[in-house]
């Protein structure tokens, strides 16, 4: 992700060209001067030669720091040379500081993609060493690895996880029919949760299997925006990690193509950090600061993310500048909301969060700004909740939204598999 927004920096040199000359100095002060003089015709076009002589001339000199002085034929004929002595000095001062400036943003602009390419290189190599050191569980090991022990297995190594519990055995030594069954067996009874056929790999001479526990629930999730003229600036996407699902709602400032670029950008990095074990307060710290650092004035995005723990129906739901968010549950209508400032505004993100558990039939709707959720549509979702899909749920609600903001719905009902 921060190698990808490095990329995305505009490099200025690209545009204005390395070799990046401003305006001659000549040019501008005939521009400042001389087009509102009366003898501009005389000068700029009878004599047009030994006047351009003379600019060229006076423009060598200030540069160089010397005093600028006219021909005596010149004096005779321009009444404005005091007018040309200044227009030369802030031309030249002019000129001096484009150039600075120029030569400054190209070194800035290529500073700031090393440093993102860098950051890029140090949290590839944190996260992989939180996937490789922080999920696995001691004791559930030590049981595993003594049950095949008994069953005289020989393993290279066997690992138990846990979130999403899961079993890892290596071995050259392979599992037959009845031992798998044995084995998960075990597994159910160390975890209390049922697991499912192994998934078998081949290493070389030898076999690794990996066991997946089975989750309780699955997220029925349905997306949609309302129909608006041009590029809608909200961007919703849902996906599931490890026994997780997520849905990110990203809605960036305004409307149209910038708009939508940013919430791209947040929700592509966000998918990575989070399918990458990194957790979701994290992932939002690393994107906004990812938007500080491009520096626009401009890069901020209203952020809700829902994590949905697929084993127990546990969940988590960030915000950061989001809109209300809706739960169903038994008949109720209950509002999730609380004030917090969209990413990228800030250094410091201040989320809100929220945990509460989804049981089997429980709704969930998450919007953007641009959506109307008043007590009446409350209402109507209240008593259209166990007779409609979600897909129905987000057409009603964007059926009843009538503004001209884009709006963007997301529904998710949690069902047990």
């Amino acid at each position: 992700c921060f190698r990808f927004l490095g990329h995305t920096i505009i490099d200025i040199s690209a545009i204005l060209g390395q070799d990046y000359i401003p305006p001659s100095v000549d040019d501008s002060v005939c521009k400042e001067v001389c087009r509102r003089c009366k003898n501009n015709t005389y000068c700029w076009q009878q004599k047009y030669s030994d006047t351009q002589a003379q600019f060229s001339r006076c423009a060598d000199a200030v540069s160089a720091g010397r005093q600028i002085s006219f021909d005596s034929w010149f004096y005779s004929q321009c009444d404005k040379t005091e007018q040309l002595v200044q227009a030369f000095q802030t031309a030249n001062r002019l000129a001096t500081t484009q150039k600075l400036l120029h030569s400054a943003a190209v070194h800035s602009r290529t500073m700031l993609q090393g440093q993102f390419i860098a950051m890029a290189d140090i949290l590839r190599d944190i996260t992989t060493d939180a996937v490789q050191q922080g999920m696995a569980n001691t004791a559930y090991t030590h049981t595993a690895s003594s049950f095949l022990t008994l069953c005289g297995k020989k393993t290279d190594y066997c690992i138990c996880y846990q979130n999403p519990d899961r079993c890892v055995v290596k071995t050259r030594d392979f599992f037959t029919q009845d031992e798998i069954y044995r084995f998960r067996a075990k597994l159910e009874s160390v975890y209390s949760c049922r697991f499912d056929q192994p998934v078998k790999r081949m290493n070389g001479d030898s076999m690794i299997y990996t066991f997946c526990s089975v989750p309780l629930f699955r997220a029925d999730c349905t997306i949609k925006t309302a129909d608006r003229q041009g590029e809608c600036g909200d961007v919703c996407e849902s996906f599931t990690s490890e026994g997780y699902t997520y849905i990110v709602l990203a809605d960036g400032m305004g409307t149209g193509s910038f708009a939508a670029a940013e919430s791209r950008t947040a929700t592509a990095m966000l998918k990575s950090l989070l399918t990458s074990s990194v957790n979701a307060e994290t992932a939002i710290a690393i994107v906004n600061i990812a938007l500080n650092l491009k520096g626009t004035g401009q890069s901020c995005v209203a952020l809700d993310i829902l994590q949905i723990n697929l084993y127990d129906g546990r969940c988590m739901l960030y915000k950061a500048g989001g809109a209300d968010t809706i739960a169903i549950s038994g008949g109720r209508v209950q509002h999730i909301y609380r004030d917090s400032l969209p990413v990228g505004i800030l250094k410091d993100t201040g989320i809100a969060q929220f945990s509460f558990t989804m049981n089997n039939g429980d709704v969930l709707i998450m919007t953007s700004d641009g959506v109307e959720m008043n007590d009446a549509v409350c209402k109507k979702l209240r008593l259209a909740t166990e007779k409609c899909t979600v897909s129905q749920l987000c057409d009603c609600i964007i059926k009843e939204t009538k503004g001209q903001d884009d709006a963007t719905v997301a529904a998710i009902r949690l069902e047990r598999v």
